[in-house]
């Protein structure tokens, strides 16, 4: 039988959420990198559903951004899992990832917990970073809608979804909302096309 239910507009937002100086690490961390991000894709999705490149967790293990991350989400998950009304659960796996955004760059309308293979999902993180503060690029707004659930899946994909809120990126903040809420990240516009001058974000999954 199937069962539906909402998810409201709901998520946490930490400003200022590392020491600077760590802040600034992991942007000088990240830049000495380029070489290594790859072409973004979205799992069975057409090439033209996402633009970026990512970094993946192994290059930032190394680097130790992937434990900065761990600890400090692991230390404030219960009270963050309480503000978004998610039961408390036993973690299994914390994932990590760093993705640059540069000019006409996006992420179209989607969820982190779309099919079986994610559906342990429970929490979505986006953590923002950039140097000059403002940065020199506008756009890449992460816009969050109010979603319908089919057992348990999203099931609204529509162009014109609501109600919504819009996120703009801001350097050292942190967004945590439900895997199954529909978002996107509208299209970026940089015209330096500078890498360094990127929406940089460090974003990831924790799994129940």
């Amino acid at each position: 039988m199937a069962t539906t239910s909402l998810i409201p507009l709901n998520y946490v937002l930490i400003e200022e959420f590392l020491p600077n100086h760590i802040n600034k690490h992991i942007y000088s961390s990240i830049i000495s990198s380029q070489g290594d991000f790859i072409p973004s894709f979205a799992y069975r999705k057409s090439s033209s559903y996402r633009r970026s490149k990512v970094l993946f967790a192994n290059y930032l293990e190394e680097k130790g951004i992937v434990n900065i991350f761990e600890a400090e989400i692991m230390k404030k998950l219960p009270n963050i899992l309480e503000a978004l009304h998610i039961p408390q659960f036993e973690v299994t796996q914390f994932e990590c990832q760093c993705t640059a955004s540069n000019n006409g760059d996006y992420y179209r309308l989607h969820n982190d917990h779309g099919n079986l293979e994610v559906e342990n999902r429970a929490l979505s993180y986006v953590y923002y970073f950039s140097y000059p503060d403002p940065p020199n690029f506008t756009g890449g707004e992460l816009v969050l809608y109010e979603t319908d659930l089919l057992n348990n899946f999203a099931s609204n994909y529509q162009d014109d979804l609501s109600p919504s809120i819009s996120i703009t990126p801001k350097n050292n903040s942190i967004i945590l909302f439900d895997s199954r809420m529909t978002h996107e990240v509208r299209e970026v516009k940089c015209d330096s096309r500078k890498f360094e001058d990127s929406r940089f974000t460090i974003n990831g999954w924790i799994r129940k």
